[in-house]
């Protein structure tokens, strides 16, 4: 079947990481050739590859200091508190309070000589969060920023996810409202979705901890105790606790679009999986061994192809058609099980819960895609798709009143391609890595889990998902990933 020239064909968004042996010693991990990917891949044998894991790291002063309808003419698609090389209990009396020490002066420089900061005296307890010390106090400063926030009504975990999408906050804070995210569950004693004040008390205590590391220790063991009993559940159990976690944070978070777009594939069927979820299922991805990637996970289309030339590029775009599971070929007519949808490689069931999550926030934003077509194997456009856009912020009022206004009038192909390609960047890499990112974020993972990419300082996010791109999708003389000209990162 052919597009101008272009052919249909499957699109599918993998995850996936490099093969290593099980007995490499920690002090190997900083190699690149040691690193988590994701993959890209067009075709069954056709594979990009994105760089997205970074191993290991050390006590360094680095880390110390950071603790409608159109249709074109003529158509016809972990870790922990940053992976300590030696840990806290590990360290001499010296060394910690050294670190004590450095923690302290970095929120507590004295007044009169900030650049000379004055230690506290050894044995008083002091709070590493320089605005405020203790519960009280904590939520008068958050009925500050929300005034819905109170000590008597307490917390909600969508206001606690909000104020972990505050990057310049949370990354000077050691994601404390991250780190209280993460362990949500844990916290909420009697399960009505609210973090009160006694609750929070009762794990902070009257100071909020000696120091950092003694805190993200706390963190660290609910974080486990979540994790052995994610690992005591069956794998079906698993799916499906993965998937409840991951409505939790879209709802959490406002995402409607993902919610949707979860919603939608839940009310699908699988055809090919035993483990599943409507047409979210758990599989193999790596059962033919034959690659030094194993596969963490897939959302899977079918798309038509097209190119577009934008700023002296040539950008790959792509118009949904269907992610219905098939049993013949549509181009070949020849009969095989094409699976469609989500797909997560089993091997994530034996990771942290929170990667299974992080890749599911990261593939149901490419499963936004339906949203922008018009859903019956045609590449018309509905209107609903440019409102969506307009929504998101990604097409402007200007733009989005000359679409209004000419709705009915016929296009030039350029115009219509230009539709084609705002709609690809909006469920494409560049906006997928920005939603892990920030999923990440909410559970603090730029300090427990920096194995993984994305889990960067809000500042460094927009410039770490452009150079893994650019390196490891874009490949000399093929169509590139379509780089969107709205601002697809979320940090401000």
């Amino acid at each position: 079947m052919e597009i101008n020239g272009k052919s249909i064909n499957f699109l599918s968004y993998t995850s996936a990481k490099k093969s290593i042996q099980e007995t490499v010693s920690a002090e190997t991990l900083n190699s690149k050739a040691d690193t988590n990917y994701l993959n890209y891949q067009y075709t069954d044998d056709s594979v990009k590859v994105f760089d997205v894991d970074s191993i290991g790291s050390t006590l360094s002063d680095k880390a110390i200091e950071k603790l409608c309808k159109k249709t074109l003419p003529e158509l016809s698609p972990a870790a922990q508190a940053s992976k300590l090389a030696t840990t806290y209990k590990d360290l001499s009396p010296a060394n910690i309070t050294k670190i004590k020490e450095v923690i302290y002066a970095l929120h507590n420089p004295d007044p009169e000589t900030p650049d000379n900061p004055v230690y506290p005296p050894q044995g008083e307890k002091k709070s590493f969060i320089s605005e405020f010390g203790d519960t009280e106090t904590m939520f008068e400063y958050l009925h500050n920023i929300n005034p819905a926030i109170s000590k008597e009504y307490g917390i909600t975990r969508s206001q606690l996810v909000a104020l972990t999408q505050d990057d310049n906050w949370e990354d000077s804070n050691n994601d404390f409202f991250g780190s209280l995210n993460r362990i949500f569950d844990k916290l909420d004693k009697n399960g009505d979705a609210v973090l009160s004040y006694s609750e929070i008390n009762t794990f902070i205590g009257e100071e909020l901890g000696e120091d950092v590391l003694a805190y993200q220790s706390k963190v660290q063991n609910y974080t486990n105790q979540i994790q052995q009993e994610y690992h005591n559940l069956s794998n079906q159990e698993k799916l499906e606790f993965a998937i409840d976690k991951t409505r939790e944070y879209l709802e959490a978070s406002g995402m409607q679009e993902q919610l949707d777009a979860l919603d939608r594939l839940l009310g699908m069927e699988d055809r090919w999986n035993s483990i599943k979820v409507g047409q979210i299922a758990i599989a193999d991805l790596n059962k033919d061994g034959d690659s030094d990637w194993v596969t963490l996970g897939a959302y899977t289309p079918y798309t038509y192809q097209m190119s577009y030339e934008k700023d002296g590029k040539t950008y790959g775009i792509s118009i949904f058609a269907t992610d219905e599971d098939m049993d013949t070929d549509p181009e070949t007519g020849v009969a095989r099980k094409i699976d469609l949808g989500i797909t997560l490689d089993i091997s994530l069931l034996d990771k942290n819960w929170y990667e299974l999550v992080n890749v599911l926030v990261h593939e149901l934003t490419h499963a936004t895609a339906y949203k922008y077509s018009a859903q019956d194997g045609s590449t018309d456009i509905v209107w609903d798709g440019v409102e969506q856009l307009y929504n998101l912020g990604y097409i402007s009022d200007a733009e989005y009143n000359w679409y209004d206004e000419n709705w009915s009038e016929d296009w030039t192909d350029a115009q219509i391609k230009r539709l084609y390609y705002l709609m690809s960047c909006a469920w494409g890499e560049y906006t997928a890595y920005q939603a892990d990112a920030d999923y990440l974020d909410s559970v603090a993972g730029d300090v427990y889990d920096k194995h993984l990419t994305t889990s960067a300082d809000g500042a460094d996010e927009k410039q770490v998902i452009i150079d893994h791109v650019n390196a490891s999708y874009n490949v000399p003389g093929e169509p590139e990933e379509a780089y969107p000209d709205f601002k697809w990162w979320s940090y401000a």
